[in-house]
């Protein structure tokens, strides 16, 4: 719930300016394929990750050590949470996030 508010409060301009907003979410780094950074913000790039994927919205949030994504979709504005609470199941963490979404999108 709490990342929840976080996440609705920072993409409805709750928190920060948005110039501040712009600023953090220029994606000029790459963390890996898939994933670029901001200042403080990730952007998940599903279709990178997997040609089946190509289809998934391009999501901005970041994902947490212990398996936990705080997401939002703006294409479908949509908040997205998942967490596995584990730092030995990030990988599974993103496996569940593409899950949650491909059913939240399957109902949208």
């Amino acid at each position: 719930e709490d990342l929840l508010r976080f996440t609705t409060a920072l993409w409805s301009g709750g928190l920060v300016s948005e110039r501040t907003l712009a600023w953090m979410t220029r994606f000029d780094e790459r963390f890996r394929r898939g994933f670029r950074y901001g200042a403080g913000v990730m952007q998940y790039r599903f279709g990178e990750l997997f040609f089946m994927l190509r289809g998934y919205p391009t999501v901005v949030g970041h994902m947490g050590v212990l398996g936990t994504h705080a997401v939002y979709d703006s294409r479908n504005d949509m908040h997205i949470i998942v967490s596995t609470g584990s730092d030995a199941a990030i990988a599974a963490s993103v496996r569940l996030l593409i899950k949650v979404i491909g059913a939240a999108l399957r109902f949208a």
